[in-house]
């Protein structure tokens, strides 16, 4: 991905005393190009890589995936990859090839305008990505990104991003630079003459202040991500031990004394209610208040039984249930009544003594269900080309401030430090390369497609 538009086109200033006011402007040129030829280099390999890598990338997700969101997002960076690593780059390599001499005026307008495109456009995009993400980890039972919105959105970004960038057809263009220490005068692809410094300066801070936008979103969005993937497989590891816990009948001493004591007597007057019920005799109301804590002793002591079971049910044998009170017994309506407020107190009984909801027992219950693994890998991949981004960015924020800052502290700089300084300005160009290298790591789909192919090269060969 370029992120490079924020570029400064810098020319190295120091003088050679053992040169002469006497050399032309093309062997300034050439001296100065002889001393940015590890930049030149540098951005040779990334345009290699670059390009064979996304090609990969783009034929295996195209061809060998299915219709999905995240193919389209893959899609569209690798697009995004292979433009940078055949137009922007290679343009790179011109401007410093011609570090006193460039003249094309429009190239360097419609270059300059594609490549804060492009970084513009990949900002957005992944904070695009990265809601989605939210949407798929923390609200999985929401309303989701289609596979057709996810093409709009990426074309919408596009275009956004295409209309930001517009400015930069007006402030870049030709400016004329005195070479210090003679008397030539070269040109450059940077602010042109026809405008104030000023104005570049509105320019760079209006774009650089999305771009950082962008990051904090990227960085809060990504860190809720992880709290809720953590939290999840917290609770997920607790849930586990509980429900091997809870295979074991609960015991009275991990009860409150005061429900223990409830449970107890309610033990207690359980047969003589049961045996009334067998008889068809009436239970007495005091009968009837043992039954309901009772009923919550058994629960308690027995999770295999689910307190919703219809207690009027009949038994697989054809009995009722212990239960059951007979329509000829006296005052049925009552006692009936009775049971049906007793149940109400037991759900809510229950779920104080164990700290679960009413309702089926603890090793019939469903289960929370799990983040799937899929969806966790591919948080991971679109995570891991958000970090890359954020930090191979930081090099050029740190140079932009300390050039805006002070522009003289480039003109004390040996050759070698210059190159590295030129070199540190392009590391945002490692994601042009990086993308293809992530996707074979973690997606075991694509490594396993990438795999396939070379085999099937091998065999040829």
């Amino acid at each position: 991905m370029n992120y490079s538009i924020l570029y400064l086109n810098s020319s190295f200033k120091g003088v050679d005393s053992n040169l002469t006011e006497t050399l032309s402007l093309s062997e300034l040129n050439s001296q100065e190009v002889f001393k940015r030829l590890p930049v030149i280099v540098f951005i040779s390999i990334l345009i290699l890589m670059g390009t064979i890598g996304n090609l990969h990338v783009l034929y295996i997700y195209y061809r060998k995936f299915n219709r999905s969101t995240y193919r389209n997002f893959v899609l569209t960076l690798a697009a995004i990859d292979i433009v940078s690593c055949t137009i922007s780059m290679p343009f790179e390599i011109y401007d410093e090839l011609y570090p006193y001499l460039f003249q094309a005026n429009v190239a360097c307008k419609v270059f300059r305008f594609i490549n804060f495109t492009l970084a513009i456009a990949t900002g957005l995009m992944l904070v695009v990505i990265s809601s989605e993400r939210y949407r798929r980890i923390c609200r999985p039972f929401g309303s989701q990104l289609t596979e057709k919105q996810s093409i709009y959105a990426m074309i919408g970004i596009i275009i956004c991003a295409s209309g930001a960038s517009l400015p930069a057809l007006y402030v870049y263009g030709i400016k004329t630079t005195q070479i210090p220490g003679y008397d030539s005068v070269g040109t450059e692809c940077t602010w042109g003459d026809h405008i104030e410094v000023y104005v570049g300066y509105i320019f760079y801070g209006e774009t650089l202040m999305t771009v950082i936008g962008c990051m904090i979103a990227l960085v809060v969005i990504y860190s809720i991500v992880g709290k809720y993937l953590w939290d999840h497989a917290h609770k997920m590891s607790k849930n586990m031990r509980t429900k091997y816990q809870m295979k074991e009948p609960i015991k009275l001493d991990v009860i409150e004394e005061e429900t223990a004591d409830q449970i107890r007597r309610a033990r207690d007057s359980f047969r003589s209610i049961k045996q009334s019920n067998e008889n068809g005799t009436a239970a007495t109301k005091d009968e009837m208040k043992h039954n309901k804590l009772n009923k919550k002793s058994r629960k308690l002591e027995l999770p295999i039984i689910n307190i919703k079971q219809n207690s009027d049910a009949p038994t697989s044998s054809g009995n009722t249930s212990p239960n059951h009170i007979p329509k000829t017994s006296p005052n049925w309506k009552g006692q009936k009544k009775l049971q049906t407020r007793d149940m109400k107190g037991l759900k809510k009984a229950f779920k104080n003594v164990t700290g679960r909801p009413a309702g089926a027992n603890p090793l019939l219950s469903k289960p929370e269900k799990s983040v799937p693994d899929r969806e966790k890998r591919i948080t991971i991949v679109l995570f891991t080309i958000t970090v890359l981004f954020i930090v191979s960015f930081l090099p050029y924020i740190v140079i932009l401030i300390l050039y805006s800052a002070d522009e003289s502290y480039e003109k004390s700089m040996t050759t070698v430090e210059h190159a590295v300084y030129l070199i540190g300005l392009r590391l945002y160009m490692i994601n042009n390369v990086a993308n293809p290298f992530l996707y074979s790591s973690f997606d075991s789909k694509f490594k396993k497609h990438l795999m396939e192919i070379y085999s099937f090269l091998s065999a040829l060969i």
